[in-house]
């Protein structure tokens, strides 16, 4: 792979806009957990899933570039204003779906309290009024 500070953009840019695809399906997920919409829910985190392969496989991309790059480093390469434009960019998004993803995490934890308690509040309201149907019947054989 070329060391050129092209290739280095590129993967810069690349990973910038798998991270906004990212940030775009945890806003879609957490929509869908608010609507209660299970298919949306299941296919946000399908897509949620491949997006995070393929910033995985970038990164590994970026790590054959790291020991490389740290041996031939000159100060041409870090001060292209391109490149420090992209990494604005990147280190923009990379905040965006770290604040995203603590939120859907957080709604995520307050959907499962709540499916707690309204199953906690059906399971009370079950055995207050019915009675067990083996139990009935068991009453019943007695007699």
């Amino acid at each position: 792979m070329n060391l050129s500070p092209p290739s280095i953009l590129q993967l810069i840019e690349r990973r910038t806009v798998l991270l906004h695809a990212l940030s775009e399906a945890l806003s879609a997920a957490s929509v869908s957990v608010v609507g209660f919409d299970l298919e949306g829910l299941e296919s946000r985190i399908a897509d949620q899933q491949k997006l995070c392969v393929e910033v995985a496989a970038l990164d590994s991309q970026m790590n054959e570039l790291q020991s490389p790059l740290a041996k031939s480093f000159s100060p041409r390469i870090s001060s292209t204003p391109e490149l420090t434009l992209a990494l604005s960019r990147l280190h923009e998004v990379q905040a965006r779906v770290r604040f995203l993803n603590q939120s859907h995490q957080m709604l995520l934890q307050r959907s499962r309290r709540t499916a707690t308690a309204l199953l906690n509040s059906y399971q009370s309201f079950i055995t207050e009024t019915y009675e067990d149907p083996v139990s009935l019947r068991t009453s019943r054989e007695a007699l």
